[in-house]
Protein backbone atom coordinates (compact mmCIF):
# COMPACT_ATOMS: atom_id res chain seq x y z
CA UNK A 1 0.00 0.00 0.00
CA UNK A 2 1.38 3.39 -0.99
CA UNK A 3 1.23 6.20 1.55
CA UNK A 4 1.11 9.82 0.58
CA UNK A 5 1.86 12.82 2.74
CA UNK A 6 -0.77 15.45 3.31
CA UNK A 7 0.18 19.07 3.69
CA UNK A 8 -1.89 22.03 4.81
CA UNK A 9 -1.79 25.75 4.23
CA UNK A 10 -3.40 27.63 7.09
CA UNK A 11 -4.54 31.22 6.60
CA UNK A 12 -5.36 32.89 9.91
CA UNK A 13 -5.68 36.35 11.42
CA UNK A 14 -4.30 35.58 14.88
CA UNK A 15 -1.69 33.39 16.52
CA UNK A 16 -4.16 30.96 18.10
CA UNK A 17 -6.90 31.04 15.45
CA UNK A 18 -6.20 27.45 14.38
CA UNK A 19 -5.75 26.09 17.90
CA UNK A 20 -7.24 22.64 18.19
CA UNK A 21 -7.10 21.92 14.47
CA UNK A 22 -6.71 18.21 13.79
CA UNK A 23 -3.80 18.84 11.42
CA UNK A 24 -1.41 19.55 14.32
CA UNK A 25 -1.06 19.30 18.07
CA UNK A 26 -1.10 22.21 20.50
CA UNK A 27 1.98 24.35 21.04
CA UNK A 28 3.27 24.81 24.59
CA UNK A 29 1.78 28.34 24.66
CA UNK A 30 -1.59 26.99 23.52
CA UNK A 31 -1.50 24.26 26.17
CA UNK A 32 -0.83 26.84 28.87
CA UNK A 33 -3.65 29.04 27.53
CA UNK A 34 -6.15 26.16 27.42
CA UNK A 35 -5.16 25.09 30.94
CA UNK A 36 -5.68 28.68 32.13
CA UNK A 37 -9.14 28.95 30.54
CA UNK A 38 -10.25 25.59 31.96
CA UNK A 39 -8.95 26.49 35.42
CA UNK A 40 -10.77 29.86 35.34
CA UNK A 41 -14.04 28.21 34.24
CA UNK A 42 -13.70 25.45 36.84
CA UNK A 43 -12.99 27.93 39.64
CA UNK A 44 -15.97 30.06 38.67
CA UNK A 45 -18.21 26.98 38.55
CA UNK A 46 -17.02 25.75 41.94
CA UNK A 47 -17.45 29.22 43.49
CA UNK A 48 -20.99 29.62 42.10
CA UNK A 49 -22.05 26.17 43.31
CA UNK A 50 -20.54 26.75 46.76
CA UNK A 51 -22.28 30.12 47.10
CA UNK A 52 -25.66 29.08 45.68
CA UNK A 53 -25.77 25.73 47.52
CA UNK A 54 -24.39 27.11 50.79
CA UNK A 55 -21.50 24.65 50.72
CA UNK A 56 -17.84 25.25 51.47
CA UNK A 57 -15.46 25.69 48.56
CA UNK A 58 -13.50 22.69 49.81
CA UNK A 59 -16.63 20.49 49.85
CA UNK A 60 -17.59 21.48 46.29
CA UNK A 61 -14.03 20.88 45.02
CA UNK A 62 -14.16 17.40 46.57
CA UNK A 63 -17.41 16.73 44.68
CA UNK A 64 -16.54 18.45 41.38
CA UNK A 65 -13.94 15.99 40.16
CA UNK A 66 -15.73 14.71 37.06
CA UNK A 67 -17.88 12.04 38.69
CA UNK A 68 -21.50 11.59 37.69
CA UNK A 69 -24.01 11.43 40.54
CA UNK A 70 -27.41 9.80 40.61
CA UNK A 71 -30.29 12.12 41.44
CA UNK A 72 -30.63 10.57 44.91
CA UNK A 73 -26.92 11.02 45.64
CA UNK A 74 -26.94 14.60 44.31
CA UNK A 75 -29.85 15.42 46.63
CA UNK A 76 -28.10 13.76 49.57
CA UNK A 77 -24.98 15.87 48.85
CA UNK A 78 -27.01 19.10 48.63
CA UNK A 79 -26.48 19.59 44.89
CA UNK A 80 -30.18 19.53 44.01
CA UNK A 81 -33.27 20.65 45.93
CA UNK A 82 -35.89 18.20 44.75
CA UNK A 83 -36.98 15.82 42.01
CA UNK A 84 -39.70 16.52 39.50
CA UNK A 85 -40.83 16.59 35.92
CA UNK A 86 -40.15 19.25 33.32
CA UNK A 87 -43.64 20.64 33.87
CA UNK A 88 -43.00 20.91 37.62
CA UNK A 89 -39.68 22.67 36.96
CA UNK A 90 -41.49 25.15 34.69
CA UNK A 91 -44.05 25.82 37.44
CA UNK A 92 -41.32 26.47 40.02
CA UNK A 93 -39.39 28.70 37.60
CA UNK A 94 -42.57 30.66 36.84
CA UNK A 95 -43.29 31.14 40.54
CA UNK A 96 -39.68 32.25 41.21
CA UNK A 97 -39.91 34.60 38.23
CA UNK A 98 -43.15 36.15 39.41
CA UNK A 99 -45.19 34.87 36.46
CA UNK A 100 -48.89 34.65 37.24
CA UNK A 101 -51.13 32.08 35.62
CA UNK A 102 -49.95 29.34 33.33
CA UNK A 103 -46.56 30.22 31.79
CA UNK A 104 -46.28 30.10 28.01
CA UNK A 105 -43.39 27.83 27.04
CA UNK A 106 -41.80 27.83 23.59
CA UNK A 107 -39.60 24.88 22.70
CA UNK A 108 -36.77 25.83 20.39
CA UNK A 109 -36.15 22.28 19.17
CA UNK A 110 -39.60 21.28 18.09
CA UNK A 111 -40.49 19.18 16.19
CA UNK A 112 -38.59 16.32 17.79
CA UNK A 113 -36.73 13.69 15.82
CA UNK A 114 -39.18 11.05 16.99
CA UNK A 115 -42.06 13.11 15.60
CA UNK A 116 -40.23 13.47 12.29
CA UNK A 117 -39.52 9.74 12.13
CA UNK A 118 -42.78 8.40 13.53
CA UNK A 119 -45.30 11.10 12.65
CA UNK A 120 -47.69 12.95 14.85
CA UNK A 121 -47.85 16.40 13.29
CA UNK A 122 -47.53 18.10 9.94
CA UNK A 123 -43.98 19.29 9.32
CA UNK A 124 -42.94 22.11 7.01
CA UNK A 125 -39.71 20.58 5.70
CA UNK A 126 -38.56 23.98 4.41
CA UNK A 127 -37.68 24.97 7.99
CA UNK A 128 -34.96 22.33 7.88
CA UNK A 129 -33.75 23.04 4.36
CA UNK A 130 -34.00 26.85 4.46
CA UNK A 131 -30.28 27.20 5.25
CA UNK A 132 -29.37 25.42 2.02
CA UNK A 133 -31.90 27.37 -0.01
CA UNK A 134 -31.13 30.82 1.42
CA UNK A 135 -27.41 30.74 2.16
CA UNK A 136 -24.94 33.03 0.41
CA UNK A 137 -23.13 30.16 -1.31
CA UNK A 138 -26.02 29.02 -3.44
CA UNK A 139 -28.69 26.41 -3.38
CA UNK A 140 -28.29 22.76 -2.51
CA UNK A 141 -29.46 20.70 -5.46
CA UNK A 142 -29.91 16.93 -5.68
CA UNK A 143 -29.38 15.19 -8.99
CA UNK A 144 -30.73 11.67 -9.23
Amino acid sequence: MRRTATSFYIAKSGEMKDMGGDWRGLSDDEKRYVDQVITEAYNRFVSEVAQDRNLTLSKVKDLADGRVYTGAKAKELGLVDDFGSLDEAIEVAAKLGGIEGKPQVTYANRPSLSRLLFGGEQIDVSQFTRYFDDNQYGRLVSIW
